[in-house]
This record gives structure tokens, sequence and C-alpha cells, in this order.
């Protein structure tokens, strides 16, 4: 691990910790070390489902947010809220309630 990721096992555990012991999107178990495949920063430890949609948008916001939209037009069971930044993390925030997204 510490040659992919560049971290330890114990750093992975301090993560999990920090994510309120869940996948750090949703309640799932963290199972998958998710990094930024241009610049190698880890950003959390993901479940399958959560790691696995992360992969199959190839990490774009801009697809991320077309399939909240798709939900949203055909969906009114579902309620979003999209901050475009958070500037504690330097990353772009998506908060979906009412929904799951699951990888295919």
């Amino acid at each position: 691990m510490r040659r992919r990721y560049g971290i330890t096992s114990a750093d992975v555990d301090t993560l999990i910790e920090a994510q309120g012991g869940t996948c750090a999107v949703c309640p799932g178990k963290p199972e998958h070390v998710d990094h930024d495949h241009e610049t190698g920063r880890v950003r959390g430890i993901l479940c399958f489902n959560c790691n696995q949609a992360l992969g199959n948008v190839r990490d774009n916001p801009t697809v991320l947010k077309g399939l909240i939209d798709y939900l949203r037009r055909h969906s009114d069971a579902v309620t979003f809220t999209v901050e475009e930044f958070d500037p504690s993390s330097g990353d772009t925030v998506f908060e979906l309630s009412g929904a799951s997204l699951h990888a295919a």
C-alpha cells in the first residue's frame, strides 16, 4: 500500500476513523483507497460501489452533475444540494439525499 498510494495500513485506519468508520461517501463498508489519478493524492476510503461509480465516470464532476440532473428530471422523490466548491478540502461537493447511486 505504501508503494502504490504512499500510505500505511495505519494511515488507512486513521482515514476510516476520521470518516466515522464508513465509506467517505455513504454508510457502506470502507474497503478501497480512493486517489486522484492525476496527482496520486489519496482522497479517502470508499466502499466498492462508490469506488466503482467514480471509476465509471472517470472522476469527472461534469458527468456526476449530469447524473444528478438526470435523476432530478426523473424523480420528484429525490432532493439535491450542490455546492460547487468546498474551500476546506479544495474539492467539489455534491450532496444527494433520498436516492441511491449504484454502479452497474
